[in-house]
């Protein structure tokens, strides 16, 4: 049997905060929380031991950790999320406007590719993908429509490569957050509910 990818781990000034947010954007629960870490896992998981065809079906959770150095650079590594094809998608990304994610710029066209760029109330940067219905597409299906030959996350990358920098985070946190649900089809790809896949 392979081996289970069982977590994600992120580094915070205020872990608190930052997994209540991630919570509610991603409609997650908050299963453990302690002075040096935090844990949320998606709403449908028990706490049950799992059968060993289980055991690899179910997504991995994400841990919130305190360290005392600041983010410097951009993340090597980061979520996407993805809205269901019958969400509103700008709806969704001005949510998590307002509930303190601010925009990214990475040298990416708007207007010219299928993805959004933002960053959490700590600077962790995590993208916005296209509309799509499926686990599995390629970066040019599963997406809205759209009059333009949209550019794909992984293109852009190839081709931008050498103007893509590390940026610092944003100077001021974004609000504590302890409402809940965006909504519970815009899900990271952590979960085996997720719709994720494809732009990058």
């Amino acid at each position: 049997m392979p081996l289970k990818w069982y977590t994600t781990v992120i580094d915070c000034a205020d872990l608190h905060a930052q997994a209540r947010w991630w919570a509610a954007v991603l409609d997650w629960q908050l299963i453990y929380e302690a002075d040096d870490e935090a844990v949320i896992v998606p709403q449908h998981v028990e706490d049950r031991p799992l059968s060993a065809a289980e055991w690899l079906s179910v997504g991995p959770g994400l841990i919130f950790v305190r360290v005392p150095e600041g983010k410097t650079a951009k993340n090597r590594l980061h979520l996407d999320l993805a809205p269901h094809i019958t969400d509103d998608r700008d709806a969704l990304i001005e949510s998590l406007l307002a509930r303190g994610a601010t925009r990214v710029d990475v040298g990416q066209d708007e207007s010219m590719v299928s993805w959004s760029v933002l960053a959490d109330p700590e600077g962790n940067e995590f993208c916005v993908l296209s509309a799509r219905d499926r686990l599995l597409t390629s970066g040019h299906q599963g997406r809205r429509s759209s009059p333009r030959n949209l550019e794909t996350k992984t293109h852009f990358l190839l081709r931008n490569r050498h103007i893509v920098q590390d940026r610092p985070p944003p100077s001021t946190a974004g609000p504590h957050v302890s409402a809940a649900v965006v909504s519970t089809e815009l899900a990271a790809g952590l979960s085996s509910r997720s719709q994720v896949a494809g732009d990058c």
